[in-house]
């Protein structure tokens, strides 16, 4: 039994030894992958620069400088009122990833990393196929401001597609087209606001509200009618407004009157007499004209009144004729007033007497 019971006692105490050398073992293995564990985060934590130097310039001992923590941006489209095309997103910002994408339904939209600072979200639709729409793309605040390490925005998009107008321009007067004019459009953030005539049509797109599109006169062209005028209103409908809401059509043409005067007589030439308009076309009433014998053409409103006044010379009379008193203008038309200053002998009570100088001299 003693032999017995010693040779149990052995086999224990080495199973008991070889069972505790296993546990400092494992331990160890534990405390090491500890420190490994500590390098890791460590190396997650700080980074290397590239250079591989420390502040000190020694290579033994690179330089570890703590990285900078991302924020997130959303592009989250929230009305879509458009017949489609693609909406292009760019981001501007500290290093975005992706920078640009895609925007529309159907679409899956990325969350944008990118470094703290300052950040701005674009949109721009892409045009498809010769499309002509405008859009009114609304961007929420969150679309652009400074952003911090850890934070997420959201940028909520609307897109609109703007509602329109067709403006058709036609010129008849010889040796012109719609193209030679320039017409304008005043409206509530009009697209094109200016843009040349054209007898196919031009889109004017807008916001809802008033609108007017005119032709300022230039050389004695006018339009007929002078502008277009209306209101587009929303009418509430979910759907994009594709159809035109309505239609303008400007007819540009010359409208000028013609004053040529003669002299019939006398010494005086034909440069010496001035002749007015009087009108209801503010731009040319009351204003006054030096003679001309190869005539003046005046550009005047189609369709106002009008009478030309010959100012007063004392030894002549004047005589009219043609278009010279209560007519209209027209347009497409160039009326000619015609006016004859005739000299009248016994108005003239000067003659010729000579001077102390001997030069001849009128006395009146």
């Amino acid at each position: 039994m003693t032999i017995l019971v010693a040779i149990t006692f052995v086999v224990l105490s080495t199973a008991t030894n070889s069972w505790a050398s296993e546990r400092s073992n494992l331990q160890n293995n534990d405390s090491e992958s500890q420190v490994r564990s500590k390098a890791s985060v460590n190396s997650d934590i700080y980074k290397t620069p590239i250079n591989g130097k420390d502040s000190s310039g020694n290579d033994s001992q690179p330089t570890r400088v703590p990285t900078v923590g991302k924020a997130k941006i959303s592009v989250v489209l929230k009305v879509s009122k458009t017949p489609g095309g693609n909406f292009m997103v760019n981001i501007e910002g500290n290093n975005p990833t992706p920078s640009s994408f895609v925007l529309g339904p159907g679409y899956t939209n990325p969350d944008v990393q990118l470094y703290p600072g300052d950040y701005k979200v674009k949109i721009e639709w892409q045009n498809v196929q010769g499309q002509k729409f405008q859009h009114d793309i609304v961007l929420s605040n969150d679309c652009s401001g400074k952003i911090s390490a850890g934070q997420h925005k959201t940028c909520e998009v609307e897109i609109y597609l703007l509602p329109h107008i067709v403006v058709y321009t036609k010129a008849t007067a010889k040796g012109t087209k719609a193209s030679d004019f320039t017409i304008e459009a005043t409206a509530n953030n009009p697209i094109p606001s200016k843009f040349p005539g054209n007898e196919e049509g031009t889109d004017v797109y807008m916001k809802y509200g008033k609108y007017k599109v005119d032709f300022k006169p230039v050389n004695g062209f006018y339009a007929e009618p002078p502008f277009c005028y209306g209101e587009i209103k929303d009418d509430g409908s979910p759907n994009a407004p594709i159809a035109p809401k309505d239609t303008c059509y400007l007819l540009i043409d010359i409208s000028k009157l013609k004053v040529i005067v003669k002299v019939d007589g006398g010494p005086t030439p034909v440069s010496s007499f001035k002749y007015k308009i009087i009108t209801n076309d503010e731009t040319v009433n009351g204003k006054v004209y030096n003679a001309n014998a190869q005539g003046t053409e005046i550009p005047i409103a189609q369709g106002s009144l009008y009478t030309v006044q010959v100012l007063p010379y004392s030894t002549y009379d004047p005589t009219k004729a043609g278009n010279c008193g209560q007519e209209q203008a027209e347009l497409g038309k160039i009326k000619v007033c015609t006016i004859t200053m005739t000299y009248n002998v016994e108005k003239d009570t000067c003659h010729l007497e000579i001077n102390e100088q001997g030069k001849p001299v009128k006395v009146c």
